[in-house]
């Protein structure tokens, strides 16, 4: 069919405009005021996505709205803003949302909370509107992730689309936290760790430490975090002046508390000073 053929009619006013692109549309051209009254046009979509039958079906709907005095193109205008009011209230588009103004700049691992909204969270509810999730939605997205062993990362599924849902609040888009009703112990019930290491396991996690690939500054750091039992960030920010080597100590002061206190612990660092002894101001820098 050549682009610049006129045309194809199907009767009823449907039929194929060829574009100069080779493209091929399906419309109708209608009066709503009888003859004499100005023609007006619809589009219904591209000819190989709809078939001849579904246009013919689309041109009697046209005809029943014009015969009660409506314009089919302006409900076909509707239906599309519709369709996209809906997207954009979706909960695909507010985890998005989400994700960006509040998990990506306060979250300590914002991938953990991606991953979880991509795998098991947004395939299951991503197209609804945020509005209208249901408790049922969420059980269902849990009992999938139980479905597969991971009882404790249901409870944490459970626990994003919470945090989620707390920002529709806030933001106006609903006012009821479906993820928020669902009671954690009804998902799993949060297991408390062992972490006591015996003296063979202790042995062992050195010498893995040791026989890494990893650097050595990095190797001091894992010894010393076994040695003193500090928190991770604790020794990160770790300053020289905590540390005496005279009496192979180092006094930590924990800043994220209300006031300022001492612990002191017995840093055994003395044969490895010189190693990590450097021009930075921390004694160990973050990569």
């Amino acid at each position: 069919m050549s682009p610049h053929l006129r045309p194809l009619s199907s009767g009823g006013g449907l039929y194929v405009d060829v574009q100069p692109t080779g493209k091929k549309v399906w419309r109708m051209q209608y009066r709503l005021g009888g003859r004499g009254s100005k023609k007006e046009r619809v589009t219904l979509g591209e000819c190989p996505a709809h078939t001849l039958g579904q246009a013919r079906l689309w041109r009697e709907q046209c005809r029943a709205m014009i015969a009660h005095g409506q314009f089919p193109a302006a409900a076909r205008q509707a239906e599309r803003e519709s369709r996209s009011a809906h997207a954009a209230d979706s909960v695909a588009a507010f985890a998005n949302l989400w994700y960006s103004d509040i998990v990506s700049r306060t979250n300590s691992e914002p991938r953990n909370i991606r991953r979880v909204l991509d795998k098991d969270v947004l395939p299951a509810i991503g197209d609804k509107p945020v509005a209208e999730v249901t408790i049922p939605d969420i059980l269902a997205i849990t009992d999938a992730v139980k479905a597969r062993g991971a009882d404790q990362m249901a409870l944490q599924t459970r626990n994003v689309i919470k945090r989620l849902y707390a920002y529709a609040i806030a933001r106006g888009k609903t006012r009821f936290n479906p993820a928020a009703a669902i009671e954690a112990r009804i998902i799993a019930t949060a297991r408390s760790r062992d972490v006591a290491l015996s003296r063979a396991e202790i042995g062992q996690l050195l010498r893995g430490i040791y026989q890494s690939s990893i650097r050595r500054p990095y190797k001091l750091a894992l010894h010393l975090l076994v040695l003193c039992m500090v928190r991770k960030g604790e020794l990160i920010g770790a300053r020289w002046e905590e540390i005496d080597f005279d009496k192979a100590e180092y006094r930590t002061q924990r800043r994220e508390m209300l006031q300022w206190w001492a612990d002191l612990v017995d840093a055994q660092i003395e044969e490895r000073r010189k190693v990590v002894i450097g021009r930075f101001r921390k004694a160990f820098q973050a990569a």
